[in-house]
């Protein structure tokens, strides 16, 4: 997983050969954690508390101070984020006459801030309108969460086992949906926000909405002591307000094991063979000159084809089946482009606001 410090305009090599296939690196799942993980299964143990599938009742407002009926024995803890709801009438099945619910109109998100044994209070943005009688939850649902990692002078074997620890972790608990953000970072190294002000909320909402984010977690990855170190918040926009602030050294059981692929021990089972890098990464990370696909006299040739004066965030390079022409599209996060390669030139053929 390379991850580049400064924003590059972007550069487009294609190179052709039949029937090759990219490959897809896929790390190995595990279904327990490794106790030498513990202190990075802390920070999934703390992000996981916080969503519990809860539900309550306002039973008093107080300015913007709200008072639920659900505590502590509900597995309720502070800084949790709740959303409020006010219940209209209700849903009947036409032919059986069964109740089917209630209508609701969502009101706004109140943040938890003391809880009790019985009952718990938090706060909603001023301007909200809520009463006694409406209803506060959690979804049952998958909560659907994005990670995204900011490295500065960790190596990025290191940072990608503890993310496999991390990501793992919040998987095993059944409760996420989780999906990798680096066009988060991408997005704030552009805005000229530094690590640390990410951490604080600078550029959050802005992001959020621009991504389509409803729950965070940012790593910052950085040495402490000449040893890999993480910084971990985890928010919920739009607040600002991390709900969970944690650092941690990364273990070094998890640092001895990033440069090879980690596996159970007993029985006959073999050692997985080392992930297949892509072309780009292996340019990138100069194991290839940038001008050729392999070394020796088999060298292929690469040829730019186009340049871009922005970071490309996602693209796939793909033959057509009517006309056998190879199309590539990409996309800067905001806009869609299609072009066709046609003699080793970018032909446009459609853009996607």
């Amino acid at each position: 997983m390379k991850r580049l410090s400064l924003v590059v305009p972007a550069v487009l090599l294609v190179v052709f050969v039949a029937g090759a296939g990219l490959p897809w690196a896929q790390s190995p799942s595990r279904q327990t954690p490794s106790a030498s993980s513990a202190p990075l299964q802390a920070i999934v143990g703390q992000i996981v508390a916080l969503l519990p599938r809860v539900a309550g009742e306002v039973i008093e407002v107080q300015g913007t101070t709200v008072t639920l009926s659900i505590g502590k024995r509900e597995g309720l803890v502070p800084g949790a984020e709740m959303t409020l709801f006010r219940e209209g009438r209700e849903l009947r099945h036409p032919k059986t006459g069964e109740i089917l619910g209630k209508t609701e109109k969502e009101l706004g998100r109140l943040r938890i801030e003391q809880v009790q044994e019985a009952y718990s209070t938090g706060s909603v943005a001023p301007g909200i309108e809520v009463a006694a009688g409406d209803v506060a939850r959690i979804s049952a649902g998958k909560q659907r969460i994005t990670v995204t990692a900011l490295v500065a002078g960790v190596r990025d074997n290191v940072v990608e086992a503890a993310l496999t620890e991390i990501v793992e972790g919040l998987n095993r608990s059944g409760r996420f949906q989780v999906a990798m953000g680096d066009q988060l970072g991408v997005w704030a190294a552009q805005q000229g926000i530094k690590p640390e002000q990410f951490l604080e909320g600078k550029g959050l909402v802005e992001a959020a909405a621009r991504f389509k984010v409803d729950h965070l977690l940012a790593l910052h990855f950085k040495t402490v002591e000449r040893k890999p170190f993480v910084e971990a918040r985890f928010f919920t926009p739009p607040s600002t307000a991390a709900a969970v602030a944690s650092a941690t050294f990364v273990p070094s059981s998890v640092r001895a094991a990033a440069p090879r692929e980690r596996f159970s021990s007993g029985g006959d089972r073999q050692p997985p063979q080392p992930k297949q890098r892509s072309l780009l990464a292996r340019i990138l990370g100069g194991e290839l000159e940038a001008g050729s696909y392999s070394s020796g006299e088999n060298s292929i040739p690469l040829k730019e084809v186009g340049r871009f004066a922005f970071p490309i965030l996602a693209m796939d390079v793909s033959v057509a089946p009517k006309d056998q022409i190879p199309r590539v599209v990409f996309t800067d996060g905001e806009k869609i482009w299609l072009y066709r390669v046609v003699e080793r030139a970018l032909e446009p053929e459609w853009t996607y606001d």
